[in-house]
């Protein structure tokens, strides 16, 4: 008997998780060094994201949303940002806040928990 992936959707993507991953106790993120194995912004699931933000957060306490965006987008390899990729960071720091990692605070800035 065949196991099914996990699988997840996002931005009207669909992410197909590894045998054995839950994607709510994911706990990497994966960095491309180079331009040739850098990933499509479509390729980056919100759960990833979520890590990067919760690692960046957990050194800077908190951030204003435009200054977590732009701290993911290197901590993710990205050499600049785009409107497509600073979509899918939204969503990651969207989904770092629905799985705990953070909240945002009344002066609109990112928070670790």
């Amino acid at each position: 008997m065949k196991i099914q992936p996990e699988i997840t959707e996002a931005e009207g993507m669909t992410f197909f998780w590894p045998d054995g991953v839950n994607p709510s106790e994911y706990g990497i993120y994966r960095v491309s060094t180079d331009d040739a194995q850098r990933r499509m912004v479509e390729d980056l699931p919100p759960e990833e994201v979520a890590v990067a933000v919760k690692s960046i957060l957990s050194s800077q306490i908190s951030l204003p949303y435009d200054e977590l965006t732009k701290q993911v987008v290197k901590a993710l390899g990205y050499a600049r940002s785009g409107s497509a990729l600073e979509k899918s960071i939204k969503s990651g720091i969207q989904r770092a806040i629905e799985l705990g990692f953070a909240y945002e605070n009344e002066n609109q800035r990112v928070v670790v928990k």
